[in-house]
């Protein structure tokens, strides 16, 4: 292995965020690094210039910026120029808020919805031209990167530096805002949460990562994805920063370079989450929903199209999905109610999460490469690039980690089994779409199909027999769908704006009562609607809501970095409650068989493991004092540290282990412990793993602290402390 000079880069990094306060204090108003100077105030500056609310432009360069929760009243705070940002008090996000009743439900005539406004410049509408007090600023007109909701409080979109000093005090997310804007980080190292041509929507063609930050001295509370989220940042100090309340990771860096965490703690994810993905589903059907119909009613308008083909189609369509959204709109409304605690409501089953864990795959603190981590755990090794899995060139490179502890990680993983529509003649489930609506969430065919016999009363959309029994949320799903594929047809809907992916097919068994989905004979993971032979359908699982493949709760999770530094970390308090996969599409060896599309080399269900730390597809590391305890996976395995993926170089030492349970859920339930068969393996727990594919591996000093066991599996319990690379 190359030995790295440990934190080699380091000394230029403080240099330079120095350097970046000592300029913001020579050049703000009266001031010393001893005496701060007077600090502008946000709400009042935008109040008495041209700049729009929201933008902190060229009036704030070089100077200490106050923050006060009437900065936050509309909207996210825009960073387009190196500067000093202060906490004042403790901030509760929730902007453009309706005025909340006196019951403490929710107004169901409101006009404000936690949405920017057509009147923000900031954030709403794109191609609107430059504002003057913006003059000269990248970045600084509306972008496209707002069209699904306010998805951060902070945006850092420049790469000259900027100091987020919390002071103190904690940002958070107000739980109604929290509850209604399902994608959030709190600060955001970029102009938009995707890079270009990934997520849900069309967030704009350009990126504009973050360099030279500083967040500092405080705590980032409640987010209903993350604390601090980024992709391609450069030159990154997180320090003295407590997270806690998050409900996907705490800090989650893709592509960065020259990253320092220190200092840190992570004290865990949210509890008491109300409510599942199907309620995030059901806001971006709404929204998308309302756009199309202000699309239909243009083209249904214009003096031209009286005569149409396809006109009545798209008139009769646009009546049910108005008439459907407006019936969601209602159950939706009485979700709000419940979460909010309005006395004598019910929460709909369709939305409730009677666990309050997340859903998805938490983690506490994920650096990933490039782009989202959605796919399947990163590989390296003898396959290198044939599978469609390996670590892209190192995406993230010199990371350091030190005196950080991470806990209470709890999550209840949840699998969605989803059908794709194969194209004519082909029977190859890999080239098949998953069935999702226009932002990309499952059509949800299946119940929870568990290997175990369990039932979460959540409503599918498709009865034991195959014929469609929409909910609420499907029934605006497919009509959504149909007034897309009609609009399509008459020629209404072009260009950026494409169909849904739900097929017409679908849509009309959906509409039918006569129309059922069978298994295909002598081949389980393929399905047909009866009577049309010549559409066919793959099973998938493996994925949760949006078909991200399913890897279970991690505490830290480290892909694709050359020159990781891990020194004084402790992980402890991961838990998994997630049940098996299901049987029902196979054994997940791959997509052929039941597995996701982008499951790459992972073998089986993932989705009910726990890790402590994961080390996958890294280079160059170093791990000093490194401490993983307290893991439990209630149905599926529990690692306490892994490294894996083909990771090359990695000197371990004083490594401490224990407290690690696998399967204990069979036990404590009373639920017979199936025969150990794929895509469930049998639960075993490890205190140290080094996969088959990872190279130059040295351990030492590797100290047991608790039990390592797993449940009884087949007669046999699979616990041990050490599985060493062959």
């Amino acid at each position: 292995m190359t030995e790295r000079t440990e934190n080699e880069y380091e000394p230029r990094l403080k240099t330079r965020l120095d350097q970046i306060e000592q300029r913001i204090a020579a050049h703000g108003v009266a001031g010393t690094l001893d005496e701060p100077p007077e600090m502008l105030t946000l709400h009042e500056t935008w109040a008495d210039s041209e700049t729009p609310w929201g933008i902190v432009g060229e009036f704030a360069r070089d100077q200490v910026v106050g923050l006060t929760q009437e900065d936050f009243a509309r909207g996210t705070i825009r960073v387009l120029v190196p500067c000093k940002l202060v906490l004042c008090e403790s901030i509760r996000f929730n902007p453009n808020a309706p005025a909340p009743c006196a019951d403490g439900g929710i107004d169901r005539a409101r006009t404000d919805d936690w949405f920017p406004n057509p009147d923000q410049e900031a954030y709403f509408a794109s191609g609107v031209a430059p504002h003057p007090g913006t003059a000269g600023l990248v970045g600084a007109t509306p972008t496209l990167a707002y069209r699904l909701g306010f998805f951060a409080a902070i945006t850092v979109e420049h790469g000259e530096g900027t100091i987020i000093d919390l002071n103190g005090f904690r940002l958070s997310c107000h739980p109604h805002f929290a509850l209604q804007q399902r994608f959030h980080a709190l600060i955001e190292l970029a102009n938009q949460p995707f890079i270009p041509d990934q997520g849900p929507a069309n967030f704009g063609p350009e990126l504009r990562p973050a360099g030279h930050v500083w967040i500092r001295n405080g705590q980032l509370g409640r987010s209903s994805h993350h604390g601090v989220h980024g992709n391609g940042m450069h030159d990154v100090l997180i320090s003295d920063v407590t997270f806690r309340d998050f409900e996907v990771a705490a800090i989650s860096l893709n592509g960065g370079r020259r990253i320092v965490i220190q200092d840190c703690q992570i004290e865990g994810t949210a509890t008491g989450i109300p409510v599942l993905g199907t309620y995030s589903t059901a806001r971006f059907v709404r929204l998308i929903g309302r756009q199309r119909l202000a699309r239909a009613d243009d083209w249904l308008d214009d003096a031209g199209s009286g005569g149409s083909p396809g006109r009545s189609g798209v008139q009769a369509a646009r009546a049910v999905l108005e008439s459907t959204l407006q019936e969601l709109d209602t159950a939706m409304d009485d979700m709000f109610d419940y979460a909010a605690g309005k006395p004598g409501t019910t929460p709909p089953a369709i939305f409730h999460n009677v666990s309050g864990l997340a859903d998805a795959n938490p983690y506490g603190i994920a650096i990933h490469a490039r782009g989202v981590l959605v796919n399947a755990f990163l590989c390296n090794g003898p396959a290198f690039g044939q599978v469609g899995d390996a670590a892209r060139a190192y995406e993230c490179t010199d990371v350091t980690i030190r005196r950080t502890n991470i806990a209470n990680i709890r999550g209840a993983v949840r699998e969605v089994l989803a059908l794709a529509e194969q194209p004519e003649g082909d029977d190859d489930p890999r080239h098949g779409a998953p069935i999702a609506d226009a932002a990309g969430s499952l059509f949800r065919f299946f119940g929870l199909r568990s290997a175990i016999e369990v039932s979460d009363g959540q409503p599918a959309e498709m009865d034991d027999a195959g014929r469609a029994q929409l909910t609420l949320l499907g029934a605006a799903q497919i009509a959504l769908a149909d007034l897309e594929h009609k609009m399509v047809e008459a020629g209404a809907l072009a260009g950026a704006l494409q169909a849904a992916r739900i097929p017409a097919s679908i849509v009309a068994w959906a509409s039918s009562g006569q129309m059922r989905l069978g298994p295909v004979p002598r081949r389980p993971n393929l399905y047909r609607i009866v009577g049309q032979n010549k559409t066919r359908f793959s099973l998938q699982a493996n994925g949760d809501s949006m078909f991200h493949v399913n890897k279970g709760a991690v505490g830290l999770f480290l892909q694709a970095v050359d020159g990781l530094t891990l020194d004084r970390v402790v992980v402890a308090g991961v838990r998994n409650s997630g049940y098996p996969g299901a049987d029902l599409p196979g054994p997940y060896t791959g997509p052929s068989d039941g597995g996701h599309t982008a499951q790459g080399r992972q073998v089986g269900y993932g989705g009910a493991d726990a890790r402590a730390v994961h080390v996958g597809a890294c280079s160059h590391v170093v791990m000093r004092h490194v401490a993983a305890s307290a893991l439990a996976s209630d149905f599926g395995s529990a690692h306490a540290i892994g490294i894996a993926g083909g990771s090359i170089g990695v000197d371990a030492e004083d490594l401490v282990v224990g407290d690690v349970t696998a399967g204990r859920g069979f036990e404590e339930s009373g639920q017979p412990i199936p025969v150990a068969r794929l895509p469930n393996r049998a639960p075993e727990a490890i205190g140290l793993f080094v996969d088959r594919f990872s190279l130059d591996v040295r351990t030492s000093g590797i100290h047991r602290l608790g039990v390592i066991e797993s449940a009884w599996v087949d007669g046999t319990r699979v616990a041990r402390i050490e599985s060493p690379s062959p």
